[in-house]
């Protein structure tokens, strides 16, 4: 057939003019519009053009041959229904009027059934008729081929008039060759030209694709959608709020007014983030290869979508904007200082919603915690738990509308799972979904990943907490550059997300805004797990170090000796982690009459060589030792000891043997498939043997007399196989 022998140029054509079929007239033949025509001629030079007329021309008359070969067979069977209908079974070489018997019309239907049998069977022997070359290069053609089908001589992806523009030209661009199958040579990404191809792409992409811009605006990269985001932010924001109490009182003689007003600003501070990435040639080489074999489907989809630089843009967004996420909820703000050489960490480049509550709730004190009736949440309490800290709430604050109760999602589930114990009896849950706490519609659960490991639950209306950017397409302004065999990219942005009003700071223990006027309500769990520690880098000169966390580890380089430490309230514990990496020589030293320090510590404190150093702020600011630790601990594994000849490897994975007498091992119970256990012995030696089907061994027995002698056995389909001894 005419139609597959020139599939290639229809793919071609369809591609290029954005057709699902030939366009044709009323008399059957092709009609296109002048601008095709002239767009055609452009593309199908000389005589090709009036070769490509000619021949679309014939595949629509083949076409229109089949639907006319089909329209007669289903005009035949329906006339051979309705006759049946009229009580005449009769076929086309039947006399007229034949009587219609059950016992002839019974053979002529017999007989039309085997007649359109052998016409089924003679179409399935067919070769099957393919739609458009465009659905067969969309299912069958992918990567390099895909790629290679739908570009021109000069362009890759150059069938879509989109392409025509130089970040898919073949020229420079041995990526966009290697797409279409023109080159098989490496791209050398260690070439000056080749970065400078690829910094000139990174501008075009964004002149050419604005639509990833917009895609900024709305993305929340994975933090609640319904919260607003604020443009233009250059380095902080404030807000103002006003609360009033106590305005109304009952008449009386005397004139005593009883006014209460606060009036406070709030301050969200917009954090300067930087990308600093380093990439070895063959490291980009490795993403080239990735995304020639992402190139999967390009039907519908703008080229750009797929051009190698987007790939680039992509791969690193992919994780920086994953940890914008992360930092916007956990992070805690500090910044390497000058002359820290070391790689700050992405959660201390801002200061997340985490941080702001606990500077409100712990240092400022502007939201009173929670502090649950029916102790710490738990799988046994959830329910009420969660119901009692609600109900802890002013009246109207839990009652306003759209509010939200933020808390880890598997929280969430511990909270649906003890609500449907408590209804155990009524298992009819259609009513309510436990989005929220029965009763109160108005505080929906909202599950942050990022606070799973903590119990933490707090409460605020859905528009008070903000995500601050300045412009949302500086996050994709990457640049490439080039020296000594390496490629490096880097970006610069600024991002924040805060919390517009917490409470007021300072209310007098008898103010009635106490426990009121605040704008967020939360429970008394820790923010941050223990393992949570912030940098304690110093300051030149020795100068006071202001802290925002009281868990800090003492950074291998440290600037200075550190003397004098503030920004803390009294009565908070501060822990001070030492490093056995220490890189300079510098402590934290306790206060003398010359170094106008305020620790008050026992002896100084020298980083590399003591583990923990605990502090208690005084009312006058001194920050006072009450512990230190100068051990480090190691990585000893727990050894748990036995004295039976049956171990147990659930209960740890390095045993010793202590038995009274000597002994030998007759069986390891518990223990899953990979477990490895090493056994120890002892004076009294216990003898592991081999025991057919449960251990075996790679040699003689061991003979563990001495607790230096060991023997390591592991699992491996419920049998114990040895695989190193001592």
């Amino acid at each position: 057939m005419k139609k597959i022998k020139f599939d290639a140029v229809l793919s071609y054509v369809y591609g290029l003019m954005g057709w699902d079929a030939l366009p044709k007239g009323e008399d059957g033949k092709l009609a296109i519009k002048p601008e095709e025509e002239a767009t055609l001629k452009t593309k199908l030079t000389g005589k090709n053009y009036e070769a490509f007329q000619k021949v679309a021309n014939e595949i629509l008359a083949e076409e229109a041959g089949v639907i006319s070969a089909e329209e007669t067979e289903a005009a035949k069977v329906n006339d051979l229904l309705a006759s049946v209908l009229k009580g005449n079974a009769g076929d086309d070489d039947d006399e007229p009027e034949t009587p219609a018997t059950p016992e002839a019309t019974a053979k002529k239907v017999v007989e039309k059934v085997q007649k359109q049998q052998g016409v089924i069977q003679a179409l399935m022997d067919e070769p099957e008729k393919e739609t458009t070359m465009k659905n067969v290069i969309k299912t069958a053609l992918f990567g390099t081929a895909l790629a290679a089908s739908i570009s021109t001589p000069t362009h890759l992806f150059g069938a879509n008039p989109e392409a025509n523009n130089k970040i898919f030209a073949f020229e420079g661009r041995n990526w966009n060759m290697k797409a279409a199958s023109k080159s098989a040579a490496k791209t050398d990404f260690t070439d000056v030209s080749t970065i400078t191809r690829l910094n000139q792409d990174l501008v075009e992409y964004q002149i050419q694709n604005p639509s990833f811009i917009r895609d900024l605006y709305v993305d929340n990269y994975g933090l609640p959608t319904f919260w607003p985001k604020r443009f233009g932010v250059i380095d902080m924001v404030q807000d103002v709020v006003m609360d009033i109490a106590n305005v109304t009182q009952a008449r009386k003689p005397d004139w005593t007014p009883g006014f209460e007003m606060k009036l406070d600003a709030k301050k969200r501070k917009i954090y300067r983030i930087q990308i600093d990435l380093e990439f070895e040639g063959y490291q980009l080489q490795e993403l080239e290869t990735s995304w020639l074999s992402s190139i999967y489907n390009m039907d519908g989809s703008s080229p750009y979508k797929s051009s190698f630089v987007a790939f680039l843009i992509s791969k690193i967004n992919e994780k920086a904007r994953q940890e914008d996420r992360e930092a916007a909820i956990k992070g805690i703000f500090a910044p390497n200082p000058a002359g820290i050489k070391m790689k700050g960490h992405y959660l201390n480049g801002q200061s997340g919603v985490l941080h702001q509550l606990f500077i409100a709730r712990d240092v400022l004190k502007e939201i009173t915690p929670y502090a649950s009736k029916v102790g710490r949440f738990s799988t046994a309490n959830a329910y009420s738990y969660t119901k009692g800290f609600i109900e802890s709430m002013p009246l109207g604050a839990r009652n306003k509308p759209n509010m939200k109760l933020y808390t880890a999602p598997s929280n969430i589930v511990v909270i649906k799972d003890d609500y449907k114990k408590i209804n155990s009896l009524n298992n009819d849950y259609t009513g309510n979904e436990l989005k929220y706490i029965d009763g109160y519609p108005n505080i929906e659960f909202v599950g942050l990943q990022d606070l799973e490991g903590t119990n933490v639950m707090f409460i605020t209306d859905d528009k008070n907490i903000e995500i601050l950017e300045y412009l949302p397409e500086e996050k994709n302004k990457y640049r490439f550059e080039y020296l000594k065999r390496k490629a490096f990219v880097h970006a610069d942005y600024r991002t924040g997300c805060g919390v517009v009003f917490t409470g007021f700071p300072d209310l007098p223990a008898n103010s009635n805004y106490r426990g009121i006027a605040q704008f967020v309500w939360i429970n008394d769990e820790p923010l941050f797990p223990d393992t949570t520690l912030v940098p304690l880098f110093g300051k030149p000169m020795s100068g006071a170090v202001t802290l925002n966390y009281n868990k800090l580890y003492v950074h291998p380089e440290l600037i200075s000796d550190v003397t004098k430490l503030q920004g803390l309230p009294s009565g908070m514990v501060v822990k001070i982690i030492g490093d056995v990496n220490m890189q300079t020589n510098s402590k934290i030293l306790k206060s003398t009459g010359g170094n106008g320090g305020n620790l008050s510590l026992a002896a100084d404190f020298n980083p590399k060589t003591m583990y923990s150093l605990t502090l208690v702020v005084q009312a006058d600011g001194t920050y006072k030792e009450v512990a230190r630790n100068t051990t480090f601990p190691t990585d000893t594994a727990t050894v748990v000891e036995f004295d039976e000849t049956v171990i147990d490897a659930a209960e740890g994975y390095t045993q010793r043997y202590n038995g009274d007498e000597a002994a030998t091992l007759t069986e390891i119970v518990g223990g899953n498939e990979g477990t490895e256990l090493k056994i120890y012995g002892s004076s009294n030696a216990l003898t592991v043997a081999a025991v057919s089907n449960h251990i075996v061994l790679s040699g003689v027995s061991a003979v563990l007399d001495s607790d230096a002698k060991f023997i390591v056995l592991k699992n491996f389909e419920s049998v114990w196989y040895e695989i190193a001894r001592g």
